[in-house]
């Protein structure tokens, strides 16, 4: 059984893609474009990723200045057009 909890948790692409809050679709894309390696593989045979190093790459996708993707409280922020912090309403 692997292990789901800590920095070293073992997790199928589904489950760290949850934890990490981006799709399962992108996991696969990383893991096949080799940004993302297989630390091991499960029982099913399906592989296992490290939490910490789907952590670390999601936080370098996102800090990227090309990158589109924004925290989500910015998308629905009212008070703001987003992230260009432009009120979203004619004063």
């Amino acid at each position: 059984m692997p292990q789901l909890d800590g920095p070293d948790a073992l997790l199928p692409a589904f489950l760290l893609a949850r934890r990490l809050g981006v799709s399962r679709q992108l996991v696969n894309y990383w893991h096949k474009n080799g940004k993302l390696e297989q630390a091991d593989e499960g029982a099913d045979g399906r592989p296992l990723f490290r939490f910490l190093d789907g952590a670390k790459l999601e936080a370098d996708m996102r800090s990227n200045p090309r990158s589109h993707r924004k925290p989500a409280w910015e998308a629905r922020d009212r008070n703001t057009g987003g992230a260009s912090g432009q009120p979203a309403y004619a004063a």
